[in-house]
Order: structure tokens, then sequence, then C-alpha cells
């Protein structure tokens, strides 16, 4: 017998939700609603970039950057998938991982579970980036890397999202 966890339970509802949008995505992604905007974190005000690597970066806020805007495509009920503006590719989990420490990047988008993104509910303009196939959000660490983790609340957790 499975015992459901408040874990669980979010694991489940966040693939059920994935798979409702699926369709959605790969046939109407030109359809959605879209804006360019930037993502930056409270507590180290930098911004969430892409590297030519295809690792996603807090870098040193700079507006100009093409690597650090992001196509906002809204897929419906919250959920959304981010599009880099340079490079065309979407924002994603290091092999589709849905474990704590995994670090984001890039991808081809292909309409997965990890490629689709919900902004919490923390009130004010820095909310939480949680990601639907895994149910963990992004955090920067040690300045730079970006990782998914339990959601706590901390300012490095929170990030704001402002259209350019």
């Amino acid at each position: 017998m499975i015992t459901l966890t408040p874990r669980l339970l979010a694991v489940a509802l966040g693939l059920l939700v994935a798979a409702l949008f699926a369709t959605t995505l790969q046939t109407s992604s030109a359809a959605a609603a879209t804006k360019t905007v930037r993502l930056v974190n409270k507590e180290s005000g930098r911004a969430l970039g892409a590297a030519f690597s295809g690792n996603i970066v807090a870098g040193i806020n700079n507006p100009s950057i093409s690597h650090q805007r992001w196509q906002r495509i809204d897929i419906g009920n919250g959920v959304v998938r981010y599009r880099n503006v340079r490079y065309g590719t979407c924002l994603d989990i290091l092999g589709k991982s849905k474990s704590r420490g995994a670090a984001l990047q890039l991808l081809p988008c292909d309409g997965s579970s990890t490629q689709l993104w919900t902004r919490g509910f923390s009130g004010g303009t820095f909310r939480e980036l949680r990601n639907i196939g895994s149910s963990l959000s992004a955090t920067v660490e040690e300045k730079t890397k970006v990782r998914q983790r339990f959601f706590t609340g901390a300012g490095n957790q929170l990030w704001s999202e402002t259209a350019v």
C-alpha cells in the first residue's frame, strides 16, 4: 500500500498538470500568449541567464544582455514555459532530473513537464519559480549557480518577473 505524503501528492499533481498541457505545448505554442521578461533573484539581485554551454546562471543584472531575456509562453492556469531569447531553447532541468540539487539548463523545447513552470504565491513582487515536473524551486547557490531545491521561502528562491 502506498502512503500519500505531501511530497508524493505534489509530484503527482505536477505530473497530472504536465500531462494536461503537453498537447497544448506541442500543437499551439505559437498561439499561446507570450511576452518577453527578465527574472531577477531577490537575494542576489542577479538575473537568470544562459551561458553558451547551456548552463543556467545568475549573472550580473544587465537589461541589455539578450541571454537574460526570456520569452514567457503562457500555457494556461498559471503554467508557463520560458524560452531564452538569445538561444531559442527552453529553461529545463539537467537530465530532466526530479532530484534536489539538479542544475537548471537550456534544452531544445520539447513540451516535457520539466520545461513547465509556475510562479508561486509568495506575495509581492518576488515569487517562487517552481518546476512542474519536479515540484522543486529555482534556487541561487554560491552566487551564480542555479539549482532546484525544496521551497523554503528564502530570498535565494524568490524571483521578480519584469516585462522587457
